[in-house]
């Protein structure tokens, strides 16, 4: 009979080694100086250029002689882009874990933080102070900036906006 227990035991050292491999990445973003996210994107095209990995997001073509990277490898990436983009200091971090708790730390709001209103619940301020090119996101940001006055303006032209597409996209939105 197998003994889960040893399963489990040997699945934990493997995670405890990958994790440990995984610090290199940020040893290698320290030893390029990529204290930017466009620097360690040109890292990751460069290393997914080498390993003849895909860098277009899902499955390579079905003619492509590229390869999908693994997906340990999409989740780091991803992690670390992550941290760029809420202006943490990348380099600064010991570890994976440490990036991906500083990740979680900064998307869960803090007690007492004011918590989005209503009418934008399910969009996510990443940065509090810079736009990031997500729509949504900067469209919040810009909200968020913006004397009262504005506000009304914006709120205006954007019912405006919303009117005029609701109808051509045949649904009601009555709430």
């Amino acid at each position: 009979m197998t003994n889960l227990a040893s399963i489990f035991t040997t699945i934990e050292n493997a995670s405890n080694h990958v994790e440990e491999l995984a610090t290199q990445i940020i040893e290698a973003i320290r030893e390029a100086q990529a204290s930017t996210l466009a620097d360690f994107n040109e890292m990751v095209s460069d290393a997914y250029r080498e390993k003849n990995w895909s860098q277009q997001v899902g499955r390579p073509a079905e003619d492509s002689t590229l390869l999908a990277a693994p997906p340990t490898i999409r989740n780091y990436v991803s992690t670390i882009r992550k941290a760029y983009k809420m202006d943490l200091d990348v380099m600064g971090f010991a570890t994976m874990f440490d990036i991906r708790k500083a990740v979680r730390m900064q998307r869960q709001p803090v007690h007492g933080q004011q918590v989005a209103q209503r009418e934008l619940k399910g969009i996510r301020l990443t940065s509090k102070n810079k736009p990031n090119g997500g729509l949504w996101h900067d469209l919040v940001l810009l909200w968020e900036h913006l004397p009262e006055v504005d506000k009304e303006t914006l709120e205006t032209k954007l019912q405006k906006l919303l009117a005029q597409f609701t109808k051509k996209a045949d649904i009601s939105l009555a709430a």
